[in-house]
C-alpha cells in the first residue's frame, strides 16, 4: 500500500490482492451431495415413496481464485474517485442436472435431480465510485456519489461438449451462465393475426408451426451494467438525503405472461389490458398480439421470446429528512441531542414501457418473473435520541 499527499492531490492508494476460497452451501444447500426420497406416491391403495435426488459422493466445495487491483484518489479534498477490477475463476462449479423424465422422478428444480460438479466459469469486470463534495462549510454541506459496474460472466468449460440445458435458459461454453436459450418469436403476421416464430436454429424464415422453430440464444439476464447514485444535504439543523439505484441492459422472461395474456381460449381467467390494448383486430394490422380466439391447441403462448422484456429501471430506493435539536437544557437529564426524521424507501420505479411487471428490480438474478410482486413502500418517522 503506497500513500502520497500533495497541495491537489491528498491522497493516493494502489491496491491488490490474489486468493482463493471455496463454497460449501452450493446446489440445494447443505445436502446437495445427499440422496431424497419422498413419501406419499401411493399406488393401488398402498404407501410408497419415490427418488427425488440422486446421492453423489463425490460431489466437492466450489473453489474460486480471486485477483482485485484497484485504486484511490482524493483530489482538491473536494472529490474522491475509486475504481477496482477483477478477474474471478471458479472451478468445480456445481449445477443441477437434468435427469430424463424416462427415469420416472417428478421435475425438481426444472427436472433436475442431481448435483454434480461440472465446469469452470470466469467473472471479469470492474466497478467505480466517483464522490464530490459540491458545499462543505461550518453550516452547509453538499455531496454526491455515484457508482456503478459491470460484469463479463463466461462459462469457460464443462465435463462433457453437451450444454446443460432447462426448460428456459442454458449453460454452455463460451456463452454467459444462465443465458435464455428458447424459441424466437417473430412477431403477429398482419394478414391474418397468428402468431410466427423463426423457423430452425438460425436464419429470417418464419413458420407458424411451433414445432418447427428452434431453440436459439435470446438474451441474457445479466445487467450490463448497473449502480445507485446518493445526495446528503446538511444546512445548520436539517439533514436531507435521496438514493437512487439503476440497471441496463438485462432481460427478464415473463413465465406468468402465458397465463396473463391468454389469447381468449381459457374464458373466465385474469387477461392483462395490454392483451387487450394490442391484440390484432383486422387484415393490415400491426400488432404486437395475435388475434383473440376461444380455439383449443394454439401455441402462440408457449415459451419462447416473446415473452422476454427489458429489465432495465431506475429506482427512488430512498428519501430522508431530518431534524436535530442541540440544547444545554439537554444535559441536565444526559441527552446530548434530539433528532426527528421522516423517511420513505421503494418510493417508484421507473422501467420501459415493454416491461410488464411491477418491478423489475424485485426479479430474482436468474431473470424468471413468476408474478413477482414489489417490494413494498415503507414509510417510516421517528425520533432519536443520542446520549
Amino acid at each position: 500500500m503506497e500513500s502520497v499527499r500533495d497541495s491537489w492531490l491528498n491522497d493516493l492508494t494502489i491496491r491488490a490482492s490474489y486468493g482463493t476460497s471455496g463454497n460449501q452451501t452450493v446446489g440445494s444447500g447443505w445436502y446437495a451431495s445427499r440422496g431424497y426420497y419422498d413419501f406419499g406416491y401411493n399406488y393401488n391403495g398402498n404407501p410408497g415413496s419415490l427418488l427425488l435426488q440422486y446421492r453423489n459422493e463425490n460431489l466437492k466445495w466450489e473453489q474460486t481464485a480471486k485477483f482485485n487491483a484497484g485504486i484511490d484518489l482524493r483530489l482538491f479534498d473536494k472529490l474522491s474517485f475509486g475504481f477496482d477490477y477483477y478477474h474471478h475463476i471458479t472451478k468445480d462449479m456445481v449445477f443441477a442436472v437434468p435427469i430424463s423424465a424416462a427415469v420416472g422422478i417428478p421435475t425438481f428444480y426444472d427436472g433436475v435431480a442431481s448435483f454434480e460438479n461440472l465446469g469452470k466459469l470466469q467473472n471479469t469486470g470492474f466497478e467505480f465510485s466517483l464522490s464530490w463534495d459540491a458545499i462543505h462549510t461550518k453550516d452547509t454541506q453538499l455531496n454526491f456519489t455515484l457508482n456503478g459496474s459491470r460484469n463479463n460472466n463466461v462459462v469457460k468449460k464443462l465435463s462433457t461438449d453437451k450444454p446443460i440445458e432447462y426448460a428456459y435458459q442454458i449453460v454452455e461454453v463460451g456463452k454467459e451462465i444462465n443465458s435464455f436459450f428458447m424459441k424466437e418469436w417473430a412477431g403477429v403476421d398482419p394478414e391474418t393475426g397468428r402468431g410466427m416464430w423463426y423457423k430452425g436454429k438460425e436464419g429470417t424464415e418464419t413458420t407458424f408451426d411451433y414445432n418447427e422453430a428452434g431453440k436459439r440464444h435470446v438474451g441474457s439476464p445479466m445487467p450490463k451494467f448497473q449502480g445507485g447514485f446518493k445526495t446528503t444535504f446538511k444546512y445548520k439543523a436539517f439533514d436531507a438525503s435521496m438514493q437512487l439505484n439503476y440497471a441496463m441492459g438485462g432481460k427478464i422472461y415473463g413465465n406468468n405472461l402465458r397465463y396473463d395474456m391468454q389469447g381468449g381460449w381459457s374464458i373466465g381467467d385474469n387477461l392483462i389490458n395490454y392483451t387487450l390494448d394490442n391484440a390484432w383486430r383486422k387484415p393490415g394490422d400491426i400488432a404486437k398480439v395475435p388475434m383473440l380466439s376461444a380455439a383449443r391447441g394454439l401455441t402462440w403462448n408457449s415459451a419462447s421470446s416473446r415473452f422476454i422484456m427489458p429489465g432495465d429501471y431506475l429506482k427512488i430506493q430512498s428519501l430522508m429528512l431530518g431534524y436535530t435539536i442541540k440544547s444545554d437544557y439537554f444535559s441536565n437529564v444526559g441527552l446530548n441531542s434530539i433528532r426527528i426524521f421522516a423517511s420513505a424507501e421503494n418510493l417508484f420505479t421507473f422501467h420501459k414501457k415493454d416491461y410488464l411487471g411491477y418491478d423489475p428490480s424485485s426479479v430474482g438474478a436468474n431473470g424468471v418473473m413468476w408474478w413477482t410482486f414489489p417490494q413494498p413502500t415503507k414509510y417510516i418517522g421517528g425520533i432519536t435520541f443520542s446520549f
